[in-house]
């Protein structure tokens, strides 16, 4: 039955029985009502024209229809893009007509995977950074940097102007921070969150003679200098507590307690001297034979790193046989302080003013990753406060760390995750529709980005269809936050 037919017979079924209301076939009634229908019935095809016509997501949506939308609505069209992803894009833009850039990275995720695209999209906000506490020599000065971007915390540092005149050596413990004055005598105490001095629970001024380093461990503070011998203190109750290695130690310098051990640099003996930390037994040394100088111990994961000032280098020793390992020199001049912090060895170069970091399991120099060269003078010793600090930008190299985890070495673009090579690609988004004119890298690059596009997980690898590619790099640059890059850990397939 035809949609006319099926209207004149509701017609006749709603008009009541009788013969007052009789309905002749081929009467005058009965074509009024046809007339009616037929109108109706063009009305009815006409409305479902249109809705077949613009709504994206029906079957009757048809290639032409997908074509005059697209130069409607303003969109990339390109043929070799399947039918349904163009009709998900246009659904997109139909639902969401306003691209301004959202300032918020959830608008841009939800856009990207309205438009069909598998992707998830992280901001790029971490504040639990810790931060390297450096003390500069030169203006007697203690700063703070950024340990994952090498940067300056500028209104971070701890208060030391007008409080402390030489301080040499510094240790984080809890929620505070421990320096030595080895002009004043003591052990000056300030606040990790506030970096503000707390002069009740300064210690050592009576006891102290030039005071240099310091280390805690289980509750008691050992503290050494240029007098010959450590100093051991109650950090809660500030009490004199033993003395350990006099009659034995030379020129000792900095100190480092771990596992009840105490490792103490003696510099004009060239070597460690080991002590138990709860008796104060002899425990013998380490280094006489191959060090020109010792100045500062660090024992991290059964290896005892050492500063060898004179020789420009850094010697590493097992902590259980007393091995001599290897040495790790590059690019140090003068080395004093250093400390290991996840997997970075951090080594003061007092020469060049530097920070310079490297990795602690292998030795090998992390380009990409220096402290302080504009912002330090003479830096001697320093240590890593994981206490979050102020905002950063975290490096595309440190979320793809575990996929290789080396610098930069050629001007690319893309990051696959199927390259095996030592090179890394690296794609990106900034603010050009073309991407040849995108940010080029180069070895050393500090990358950083404001927001991350990827598969389900940080660093893990979503698939885009190569046809697909440039659609999707055009509409991240138009919805995306303005004024930001991003980094797309992406296949193109």
């Amino acid at each position: 039955m035809s949609f006319l037919n099926t209207l004149v017979t509701l017609s006749r079924q709603l008009y009541p029985t009788g013969r007052a209301f009789k309905m002749p076939r081929l009467g005058f009634l009965e074509t009024l009502h046809k007339a009616l229908g037929e109108s109706e019935s063009r009305a009815y095809t006409d409305a479902l024209s249109i809705l077949y016509n613009i709504l994206p997501d029906s079957t009757n949506f048809t290639i032409d229809d997908i074509r005059a939308w697209e130069k409607r609505l303003g969109m990339i069209t390109n043929e070799s893009v399947s039918i349904g992803d163009r009709r998900l894009a246009i659904r997109r833009k139909m639902n969401f007509p306003d691209q301004k850039a959202r300032q918020n990275w959830r608008f841009l995720q939800g856009q990207l995977r309205a438009a069909g695209f598998d992707v998830y999209v992280y901001e790029n906000r971490f504040n639990n950074v810790p931060r390297a506490i450096v003390i500069n020599f030169g203006d007697s000065t203690v700063k703070e940097f950024n340990t994952n971007n090498g940067s300056y915390l500028s209104g971070s540092d701890v208060t030391t102007g007008g409080i402390m005149s030489d301080p040499r050596g510094l240790c984080v413990e809890g929620n505070r921070i421990y320096i030595t004055d080895a002009v004043l005598l003591k052990v000056f105490v300030f606040d990790k969150t506030t970096g503000l001095h707390i002069p009740g629970e300064d210690f050592g001024f009576g006891t102290l003679i030039q005071p240099y380093g310091i280390s805690i461990e289980n509750g008691l503070a050992y503290v050494s200098g240029a007098v010959s011998a450590i100093y051991v203190f109650n950090v809660i109750t500030k009490a004199y507590v033993m003395t350990i290695g006099a009659g034995v130690l030379g020129n000792p310098q900095y100190i480092h307690v771990k596992d009840g051990v105490v490792y103490i640099a003696d510099f004009s003996g060239h070597k460690i001297n080991r002590f138990n930390s709860t008796s104060g037994a002899n425990l013998g040394a380490v280094g006489t034979s191959t060090l020109a100088s010792a100045i500062t111990p660090y024992v991290d994961s059964g290896k005892l790193f050492i500063t060898d000032y004179i020789g420009n280098k850094v010697s590493v020793f097992d902590t259980v046989t007393g091995d001599f390992l290897y040495n790790i020199s590059t690019d140090l001049v003068q080395p004093r302080g250093l400390t290991v912090y996840d997997g970075k060895l951090f080594v003061t170069s007092f020469a060049t003013d530097t920070v310079i970091v490297f990795n602690s399991n292998t030795g090998a120099r992390i380009n990409y990753l220096d402290i302080g060269p504009s912002n330090l003078s003479d830096p001697v010793s320093i240590a890593i406060s994981p206490f979050p600090s102020s905002y950063y930008t975290r490096t595309a190299l440190e979320v793809t760390g575990g996929l290789g985890g080396v610098p930069f070495e050629y001007d690319v673009y893309e990051y696959d995750s199927s390259d095996s090579g030592e090179d890394i690609y690296q794609n990106i988004v900034a603010n050009h529709i073309d991407e040849s004119i995108d940010w080029q890298f180069v070895v050393g690059d500090n990358l950083r980005s404001t927001f991350f596009i990827g598969g389900p997980t940080l660093g893990s690898f979503a698939n885009i269809p190569i046809a697909r590619k440039e659609e999707f790099r055009q509409l991240i640059l138009k919805i995306k936050p303005v004024q930001t890059i991003g980094y797309l850990f992406v296949n193109y397939i």
